[in-house]
């Protein structure tokens, strides 16, 4: 799988996959090709905010709202547990 050849949106379904490496190298991937691109922002806005989404998810996402230049944005009113214990 070529990282690399892939868009934001699929970066961001690879930030729930059940690899922490393929977590950790999607989130890079975001934060050096797509750093301010609103369409990623809102992605990964958007899985932060899932509910059903696993913590370890939440933050990869949390983190690669950091790394898109937009921590504030996902975060906004959350009280979870990811959110309390990195912030």
């Amino acid at each position: 799988l070529d990282l690399a050849k892939l868009g934001a949106g699929e970066l961001v379904a690879l930030l729930e996959h059940g690899n922490n490496w393929m977590r950790k190298m999607a989130r890079r991937q975001l934060a050096e090709r797509f750093y301010g691109d609103a369409a990623a922002k809102m992605a990964l806005a958007a899985l932060f905010q899932k509910a059903d989404a696993k913590p370890e998810h939440r933050l990869e996402a949390l983190w690669a709202l950091h790394g898109a230049g937009e921590f504030g944005l996902g975060v906004k009113g959350d009280r979870g547990e990811v959110l309390t214990c990195h912030v």
